[in-house]
């Protein structure tokens, strides 16, 4: 193990490395963010959580994961990664200056160094040698897919999977308590750095203890199995706490993944900036694999460290087939499909197979380090052996890759719009809906969030619950009178809303309904007070679905499986594809007949169908002159939607009696976003006596 003062000298020269890399300025990383294209919303999303994370620690911990968004849902830090370890790690910065940019921003930067660091340490502990150590460091920390990754500090900050791994190799050696507990612990602290590289590094630790049991050298020692087999069940039970939502959102929200990414084989190749890539012409689109040189280095190291496994004995040989096992695990999840991923509880809460490329960077990174041992032991002389280690060192930096300068200023202090300031000063239990959509106004209005701390109804993030997709896509429609009679039903008291110019945010005042009042008025922004419902338009108490038998189904698209919406099985549906930027799709009902039409009902697949309750309701008696209902899909009981998504039953539009022959689903709505429409059984409701 190298001594104190070598561990803080190397800390010192790789953060003196992350500086000259990066070049950061005060003023960038104190008010802007890593942005792609123009576009912040994940790096937001993970500031916030960061940020509640903070907060939340001192002022209610056992509620830490009901969080200010998505009102009224539960356990809304657990719908996409709680960063309560970087919250831990950057307590420091958030208690002297409140500035969740300038935290998010010293996490990232400082993920580079400390994680360079505990390579090294591992390294150093499991092959030997200073330069070993140092280029493993390099290559681990210091690598285009990390490089371009800046929006996703969830999977940037991992200086505890090599820390894990050194004291599991060091209490494989020792068999001593302190070293099995720093095991747990560092394994622990890694799990609660997110959800993507919990399960990833999970895995393939337990994969590698488990060797241990059948490998390593002291796998007959009863302490040595009690310890191994305990490990995992030791971080499983300190985790419980963090897990547990996650794990009631799945059961009762359905938050699963139903598709994922996979990753091209061209994913390896040397990535941005690389200058070996650039040389040997493999620039390209999504490549973010380390440098030839990194590449050459580990095959030469996986070679080599065979050899010397064979030579050195039984521990050196179980690290070889620790690590190699490790890559192949790691490399196995990056390039099974996900349609075979999402088939694996745990792994069908994950999107991207790419990110468990982070843990592969350990072993390869190792590898590389066994290269560097085996090249510097050539040299008979010191002198000659500290210039090929130094020469090493040099190339890779060279061909390490550029990460990516792009960034976009945050307001802070004074720079906040004045709006925000007036929501702060609102009682703590009040609830605010900002009328926004689209992921990046939503990640916004939860960065100012941050500031004013007022409960939102609306949110980013990584899964969103049925319910929460419903009130966000709903509401958008505000002051339309369905938006407030749903405000409040879920008793929200304001709403802030954002108009193009002063001109239409004076015009909206003036004519707004008796339930609305004007409490603040900033430029462009105003809060609205919500005083109440609108009364519903009259329609008919008693209805009945009629009969159809003799229906004439037509739709844009989707055709062949029409038949699926009157055949009485709520597991078949009729599908229309939607891409975005495509004409609006549409479905019409011939009911062969005029009739008294009061209502449409819409049973799903499942709760979460946008494509069913963003549709627009169309009448006509000849199919030639349609006329708009204006009516908004409803579901059967709200209370189900947001608590118990999956017994929903349907979604019904209701509005006063007409009498048509044709009826017409249009949804203009999903050709601007996209995705599939689907409706497993279709009811047009015939009105019966009386108002409702």
């Amino acid at each position: 193990m190298p001594t104190r003062a070598v561990a803080v000298g190397v800390l010192a020269g790789f953060s003196l490395l992350t500086l000259l890399v990066f070049r950061p300025t005060l003023s960038e990383v104190a008010h802007t963010a890593p942005a792609f294209h123009g576009l912040v919303a994940d790096a937001l999303l993970l500031m916030w959580a960061t940020s509640h994370v903070s907060r939340a620690l001192f002022v209610d911990p056992l509620h830490l994961f009901e969080a200010g968004i998505y009102y009224p849902a539960h356990h809304a830090l657990a719908f996409g990664d709680h960063m309560i370890g970087q919250a831990l790690v950057g307590l420091p910065v958030w208690l002297a200056t409140r500035n969740p940019v300038l935290e998010y921003n010293v996490l990232a930067l400082a993920s580079y160094a400390l994680g360079a660091t505990a390579m090294f340490l591992y390294v150093r502990e499991a092959i030997g040698g200073v330069a070993p150590a140092l280029t493993a460091g390099l290559v681990y920390a210091f690598t285009p897919f990390r490089f371009h990754s800046p929006l996703w500090l969830q999977v940037l900050f991992t200086p505890f999977m090599p820390l894990a791994l050194l004291f599991w190799v060091r209490f494989l050696r020792t068999l001593a308590v302190t070293d099995w507990a720093l095991w747990v612990l560092c394994w622990v602290a890694h799990g609660l750095m997110g959800m993507y590289l919990a399960l990833y590094f999970g895995l393939t630790m337990t994969i590698l203890a488990l060797l241990a049991l059948v490998a390593a050298p002291g796998r007959s020692t009863r302490r040595l199995r009690l310890g191994v087999l305990l490990a995992p069940l030791a971080t499983l039970g300190l985790l419980a706490p963090t897990l547990w939502p996650y794990l009631v959102l799945r059961l009762t929200q359905g938050h699963v993944r139903e598709v994922g990414l996979d990753t091209p084989l061209s994913f390896f190749l040397p990535g941005p900036g690389t200058l070996s890539g650039r040389l040997a012409g493999l620039e390209g689109f999504a490549q973010f694999g380390p440098g030839l040189v990194v590449g050459a280095l580990g095959v030469l190291g996986l070679v080599a460290g065979g050899v010397r496994a064979r030579v050195e004995g039984s521990h050196r040989r179980f690290l070889w087939q620790a690590h190699t096992l490790g890559l192949v695990t790691t490399l196995c999840l990056i390039l099974v499909p996900m349609r075979f991923q999402l088939a694996i509880p745990g792994l069908d809460m994950l999107r991207n197979t790419d990110r468990a490329f982070f843990v592969s960077l350990l072993f390869i990174a190792v590898f590389v380090g066994e290269g560097v041992a085996w090249l510097t032991a050539r040299p008979r002389t010191p002198r000659l052996r500290a210039a090929v280690a130094l020469a090493l060192l040099v190339v890779l930096v060279v061909d390490m890759g550029t990460p990516p300068r792009e960034r976009k200023r945050l307001p802070l202090g004074r720079e906040i719009p004045p709006a925000y300031g007036w929501l702060g000063e609102l009682p703590a239990d009040q609830v605010v809906y900002e009328q926004l959509n689209g992921p990046e106004a939503l990640a916004l209005s939860m960065y100012f969030g941050i500031f004013h701390r007022r409960r939102l109804v609306d949110g980013y993030s990584g899964f969103t619950s049925p319910g929460a997709a419903y009130l966000t896509q709903q509401l958008f429609h505000f002051p339309e009178a369905d938006a407030l009679r749903l405000l409040d039903r879920i008793g929200v008291g304001h709403v802030l809303s954002h108009f193009p110019t002063p001109e239409a945010a004076e015009a909206a005042v003036t004519r707004l309904p008796p339930s609305l009042a004007v409490e603040a008025h900033f430029g462009t922004d105003v809060v609205f007070a919500v005083r109440g419902p609108i009364p519903r338009a009259a329609v008919t108490d008693v209805v009945a679905p009629l009969p159809r038998g003799d229906w004439k189904l037509t739709a844009s698209s989707g055709s062949e499986t029409l038949p699926a919406l009157r055949d009485g099985d709520r597991r078949t549906a009729w599908r229309a594809k939607t891409v975005h930027g495509d004409p609006p799709p549409w479905v019409v009902v011939d009911l062969g007949a005029l009739h008294a039409i009061t209502g449409v009902r819409c049973v799903p697949l499942r709760a979460d169908a946008p494509g069913v309750y963003l549709a627009d309701v169309d009448l006509s008696p000849d199919a030639a002159a349609w006329t708009p209902t204006g009516a908004r899909f409803l579901p059967d009981s709200l209370a189900t939607l947001l608590d118990d998504p999956a017994d929903l039953a349907y979604y019904e539009a209701r509005f006063p009696t007409r009498a048509a022959r044709y009826v017409r689903l249009r949804n203009p709505a999903l050709a601007f976003w996209g995705g599939p429409w689907e409706i497993a059984e279709l009811d047009v409701l015939e009105g019966g006596e009386g108002p409702r």
